[in-house]
């Protein structure tokens, strides 16, 4: 068995990005992080899930799809997560859960 050491000078640093934050101050920032999160995570059918099952079955169905990354991910306007608990979302204060239930209270009245 053989072993490769890396040198550090060598090794790849991957760029961070500046964190994006959410407006507290506005009112549709919620609607706007779920609008977000269902774009960025489509690929587990989080909106069509949370429209069409109960929250409870569609957390299930869209954590099966393997495991949550614990990176910040945004497509346009502010970070978000997608964890077991619901969509965490950035702001310059903290961290806002919105749970499964208050997730499919969203997508659920189509007002996107």
């Amino acid at each position: 068995m053989s072993w490769t050491l890396v040198r550090p000078e060598r090794a790849v640093t991957k760029k961070r990005e500046e964190p994006r934050y959410w407006d507290e101050d506005d009112p549709r920032a919620l609607y706007y992080a779920v609008i977000e999160a269902c774009w960025i995570y489509q690929y587990r059918n989080l909106q069509e899930n949370l429209r069409k099952l109960s929250w409870k079955q569609a957390r299930k169905r869209v954590l099966a799809h393997g495991a949550l990354s614990n990176e910040w991910t945004h497509h346009r306007r502010g970070d978000v997560r997608l964890r077991r608990r619901g969509l965490e979302m950035r702001f310059r204060t903290g961290t806002k859960l919105l749970g499964w239930r208050e997730l499919q209270e969203f997508v659920r009245a189509e007002r996107f």
